[in-house]
Formats: C-alpha cells, sequence, structure tokens
C-alpha cells in the first residue's frame, strides 16, 4: 500500500479555507465546541468501550441519552433515535409497514434516499405530483387526492405517507401541517422528511400531525456524517423499535438490541 497518497497535504478538502455559504449546507458545518467533542470521541472503539448497556442511545458519558431526550423534546416528538443517515431512519419506519403489497405515497420532490428505502422495505411507491414549472410546489390537496387514488386501485389506504419538508431541488418549503392534517384524517401515519429544514428552522412534529420525523445530522445539525435522527410519536414506538428475539446456540439473547437500527 503506497502510503504517500493519504497525507494530509494529499486529502485536503477543494474547499479547505473557502466559505461555504450554500443556504442548505450551511447547517452541516461543525461548531467549534463539536469539534473539540468529536476529538474526544473520535477513536474507534471510545463510544463503545464505556457502554455499558448494549445500546448507544442509553449511554450516559458521554450524554447520548440526555441528547436523546433534548432532541426529542426539541422537535416536540416523545422519542428520538440516532441513525447511520437519515435513509437508515426512513428504512427503520418503513420495514415496520412492510405488509405485502402494501403501498407508501411520497412526493415527487422526494430524495431518492426516500425511494431507496421504500423499496428496500418492500413497499409500492405511488407519487404525489408537483404543480410543476415554475413552482414545482406540492399542493397538500394532492396527497387528499393520491390516498383515493390509491384506495380505488388497491381496495385499501396507504400504510405510509411522506411529504419532503424542504427538497433538495428547489428549496421549496412544503406545508407540512397541511399535510399532517390530511394524513391525520385518513388514518394515515405521517413521516414528516426535515433532513434540510429540522436543526436549522423550526419543525414542530405534533403540530405537524407528524408519526415520525426524520432528520439529518450533517444536513442540519452541525453534526459529522453520516448520523440520521429519528423521532416518533409513542403509540409507534413498539412496532419500529421492536427488539431481538432470536437465541443463539448457546441460548444467548439480545433483548435490548433495536432491530430496525441494527441493534444499535
Amino acid at each position: 500500500m503506497k502510503l504517500d497518497r493519504y497525507t494530509p497535504e494529499n486529502l485536503r478538502r477543494p474547499s479547505h479555507g473557502l466559505i461555504n455559504i450554500h443556504p442548505i449546507q450551511r447547517g452541516g458545518i461543525l461548531t467549534r465546541e463539536a469539534r473539540e467533542v468529536l476529538l474526544e470521541w473520535a477513536d474507534g472503539y471510545s463510544v463503545c468501550d464505556v457502554c455499558v448497556k448494549g445500546r448507544v442511545d442509553l449511554l450516559k458519558t458521554p450524554p447520548i441519552e440526555n441528547l436523546k431526550h433534548d432532541v426529542a423534546e426539541f422537535l416536540n416528538m416523545d422519542e428520538v433515535r440516532f441513525s447511520a443517515g437519515a435513509r437508515h431512519a426512513m428504512f427503520a419506519i418503513m420495514r415496520a409497514f412492510s405488509e405485502n403489497g402494501a403501498t407508501i405515497v411520497l412526493d415527487s420532490l422526494a430524495h431518492y434516499t426516500s425511494y431507496i428505502a421504500a423499496e428496500l422495505s418492500g413497499l409500492n411507491i405511488v407519487e404525489v405530483p408537483s404543480t410543476g414549472y415554475p413552482e414545482y410546489d406540492i399542493l397538500p390537496e394532492s396527497y387528499a387526492q393520491t390516498f383515493e387514488r390509491v384506495r380505488e386501485e388497491t381496495g385499501s389506504n396507504p400504510v405510509l405517507a411522506l411529504l419532503t419538508h424542504v427538497d433538495y431541488r428547489y428549496g421549496n418549503v412544503a406545508d407540512a401541517v397541511a399535510v399532517g392534517k390530511i394524513c391525520e384524517e385518513y388514518g394515515i401515519p405521517f413521516i414528516l422528511n426535515a433532513a434540510y429544514s429540522a436543526g436549522v428552522m423550526p419543525v414542530d412534529g405534533k403540530r405537524c400531525k407528524a408519526a415520525f420525523v426524520v432528520g439529518s445530522g450533517h444536513k442540519s445539525w452541525a453534526a459529522t456524517a453520516p448520523i440520521g435522527v429519528l423521532a416518533m410519536a409513542e403509540e409507534f414506538m413498539g412496532s419500529v423499535l421492536s427488539t431481538s428475539k432470536i437465541k443463539d446456540m448457546t441460548e444467548k439473547v439480545s433483548p435490548q438490541k433495536e432491530l430496525g437500527l441494527s441493534g444499535c
């Protein structure tokens, strides 16, 4: 292995010394305090070595358990987990609803990771169209129309609905409160993908009637990548955070490991 290609000089990023003014990317820039904490806990097993409960969100030193509760309060949701990126958070949700032939409705401006999470979960995808050129808005009433179309074609409602709060193509801010109200009327759990909003602008999950709020650490929370935020209402904790029940040949079990998060 040629080690000379891995020197600090060769690995310096092209934007080194420049000021990033991209309106979306500004939310991912680490604060000075965050950089100091990162250096303290950056070694490969620095966090795992102090984990006595077998799950990172239960750690008191560093205070990840406190952070979990703070983030839940910040988003006005009941529970929070941290995941391997926002896409993993979406997959953890969708796998819990992946019945045979189940359908998810999402906006046509959704990030590709929303589609991949749905595909990986085996869900059928139906899109809510945008208004097209020049605004490319997602109208709340289009969700109701799409729900009706899915019910007419399949005989049942979608199992989930997802809205991209701020889309990555045009930067439009969708009306999450209006969409959440429609989802509540139809009894469809509502995922608010707030990867480009939560952390840099107010997001109130309960006001939006959200069953789930998904966030992205490196886009909006001044955090390293990849890390995601998975916030949820209490009624969905049992299904999304279901734990391992399998036993190995020595009868060993890991009842604290949550399946949707690959254990931890």
